[in-house]
């Protein structure tokens, strides 16, 4: 029997079991066909401020540590990319770490001898090392691309 390749609640074995991995081919053919199409997915009534604040980035960047940080958390099967709107109109990735059951980890992590964490967010320019207060976040504050329109750099 064939698997479904899209379902409409979560599927907890799938994310266990799903590779993930595409060709690279492939890969380019999504990003050249976005990249492309990007200005058509604007309303026009948005152009005039997509061309100035870049409403949907062509690409967000995120470093290393943050993103470890975030799968290192207890119970993390997996990572959500949410689409969010910031203060500026502009279009954003917020990354989540998951559960295997599908869920957001976005509660405090209760740990012996640790105190309760107030929420937080850690951006990718985080200064913060202290794991202790890193039990409940997700991250934002990427590098996009572009951070403005080439026209306007």
């Amino acid at each position: 029997m064939e698997k479904k390749r899209y379902a409409k609640e979560f599927v907890a074995e799938d994310l266990r079991t799903r590779t993930h991995f595409i060709p690279l081919e492939t890969a380019n053919r999504y990003i050249e066909s976005f990249h492309k199409n990007r200005s058509s997915l604007i309303p026009k009534e948005l152009q005039e401020e997509d061309r100035r604040v870049a409403i949907l980035p062509l690409s967000e960047t995120f470093n290393i540590k943050s993103v470890s940080k975030l799968l290192s958390r207890r119970g993390c099967e997996g990572l959500r990319v949410h689409f969010g709107l910031n203060d500026h109109s502009q279009v954003v990735l917020v990354l989540r770490a998951v559960d295997g059951l599908g869920n957001d980890i976005i509660g405090p992590v209760s740990r012996p001898g640790k105190k309760m964490p107030k929420l937080m967010a850690l951006s990718a320019n985080t200064s913060q090392d202290n794991d202790d207060n890193l039990d409940t976040y997700s991250l934002d504050d990427s590098q996009r691309v572009p951070p403005w329109p080439a026209e306007y750099i």
